[in-house]
């Protein structure tokens, strides 16, 4: 068989020279189409009459197969020497478009966006071999297309726009969801200090696939990566991330706890575990997790927005459509037959819930403590935070306010602590039932402040706007001098003892043995 295919290439407005091409090496999941015939359709015109690039024209094709691999073979059911027609596109066969059936709207076919498709790839994409109007043809499939990159069961795609959706579903979690974003860990550095390991941020944040090599992330200004971008843009600074899906346990728990700005996710996660943890270093310099399942490497465009949404959000609302930083995809590695991770978020309660609730309490819980001593425990399981309870030692009159006030300053409260309810030491803040009982018992009117017109999660739905809203502090401590108080302020104390705790046990068998 000849090494070589003779093609015509459109070059130019109008112009078309022909040219030799090697014919490449065919692995097992592609093929070589030797072309019989091709038909002109009224887009090889159009694409005749404004050539960007120079391609090989064509995608109306029959011929046979000169060569087929093993994998291709099975695949296709055709064997070497079938007269065959091609299909002009080659989707990702996972979006929303392709699984129902409407794969000629899947991004992975539009030029404009770097997809590929027959008859209108540039011929700088190797093996340029993808129009018709040429001795022989490159059929493959994408979602198959992997050259070796990292050793042991490492792999990368290559040699195209790359991105993780031929590998991982296209994922959604509600109804109106675009069906093409998950929420996963991303890896980034401060912009201005990138040897820091501490400032190396962990976080998890979603992301919405916008094209072959593009995605856009939601984040705020208040969250790590959010200073991170606004830093980097300012300064002119490259900022490249890492998203590593399929990770340690010990991770998932920390990349959602608000830490300080330069404390280290991975550090806890190891104090945590009382055990070292394994990192890496990906192609674009980040520490990630030795052992994840899947890294997709990219750079944030700068200056580039690019509309994303809507999201079933964590306040069991959807988000809505915004604009969202944009980055290019640069690589992807992955294991063989990767596991795929992700989690889901809508009306709570949820698993998004259990993962971070405790771990949204205790930050806010030590950041206080630094300041007042006299705080005794958080309760900010609900809703991210939206709702947090705090239990205090109560020193005097007002005194709780201020340690509310304090709370709304710390990383998290910035953006999310838009509910406060202060009770005393001995309320537990955890226990709905005592929490009912202080504000039924413990709350005056001028107990109540509302602070208008202050920075809030823009998912929050009952946000005047987008980014704004107010934030209510609930005072259910019990009075203090200078306070006054009324005639019957004293509490009654519950029976306690052996013999209490003795006849509650007796009960709760009884009512056991019932059930």
């Amino acid at each position: 068989m000849t090494h070589k295919s003779l093609s015509a290439v459109a070059v130019a407005e109008k112009t078309t020279e022909l040219r030799e091409f090697d014919i490449p090496a065919i692995p097992s999941h592609a093929g070589l189409l030797k072309v019989e015939i091709v038909g002109v359709c009224g887009t090889d015109v159009s694409y005749y009459k404004m050539v960007k690039e120079p391609r090989i024209l064509g995608h109306h094709v029959v011929g046979h197969i000169e060569q087929i691999g093993e994998e291709a073979a099975n695949r296709w059911g055709v064997k070497e020497g079938d007269r065959v027609a091609m299909e002009e596109y080659i989707p990702c066969g996972q979006c929303s478009h392709c699984r129902t059936g409407m794969y000629r709207a899947c991004v992975f076919t539009d030029p404009r966006a770097g997809g590929i498709r027959y008859g209108a790839a540039p011929i700088s994409i190797p093996p340029s071999l993808w129009g018709g109007f040429s001795q022989y043809m490159f059929k493959r499939k994408r979602e198959n297309l992997f050259n070796s990159w990292r050793s042991g069961d490492t792999v990368m795609a290559a040699g195209e726009p790359v991105f993780a959706i031929r590998y991982c579903p296209a994922f959604g979690h509600s109804l109106q969801d675009p069906k093409s974003f998950w929420n996963e860990f991303w890896v980034s550095r401060d912009p201005l200090d990138p040897d820091h390991f501490g400032k190396q941020n962990v976080g998890i944040y979603r992301l919405q696939v916008q094209g072959p090599d593009r995605l856009s992330l939601m984040t705020i200004p208040s969250h790590d990566m959010g200073k991170q971008i606004m830093l980097a843009e300012k300064h002119g600074t490259p900022f490249k991330i890492a998203i590593m899906l399929g990770n340690h346990p010990a991770i998932t728990l920390f990349a959602g706890t608000p830490l300080g700005y330069a404390e280290s996710e991975y550090a806890y996660a190891a104090a945590m575990m009382g055990d070292s943890i394994e990192l890496t270093q990906s192609g674009n310099g980040l520490d990630i997790l030795a052992n994840s399942e899947m890294v997709i490497e990219a750079e944030l465009v700068h200056g580039e927005r690019i509309l994303e949404g809507p999201f079933g959000e964590f306040p069991g609302s959807y988000s809505g459509v915004r604009r969202a930083p944009v980055f290019c995809v640069t690589a992807v590695s992955h294991r063989k037959n990767p596991i795929f991770e992700n989690i889901y978020i809508g009306k709570g309660w949820t698993e998004h819930d259990t993962l971070i609730g405790l771990h949204t309490s205790v930050p806010i819980y030590s950041q206080l403590r630094e300041t007042f001593p006299e705080v005794v425990a958080v309760n900010a399981l609900y809703q991210h935070g939206l709702t947090g309870i705090i239990s205090v030692k109560n020193r005097f009159g007002g005194f709780a306010k201020s340690v509310a006030l304090r709370a709304l300053g710390t990383p998290h409260g910035v953006m999310y602590l838009k509910n406060l309810i202060m009770v005393d030491e001995d309320v537990d803040p955890f226990d709905l039932n005592q929490v009912m009982w202080a504000l039924s018992t413990r709350t005056r009117a001028n107990d109540i402040m509302v602070l208008p017109n202050m920075p809030l999660v823009p998912v929050d739905p009952s946000a005047e706007v987008s980014g704004k809203g107010h934030r209510l502090i609930i005072d259910a401590t019990s009075f203090a001098p200078p306070d006054t108080t009324g005639h019957d302020a004293r509490i009654v104390s519950p029976p306690s003892g052996p013999e209490i705790d003795r006849l509650v046990k007796q009960i709760r068998s009884l009512q056991e043995g019932i059930r």
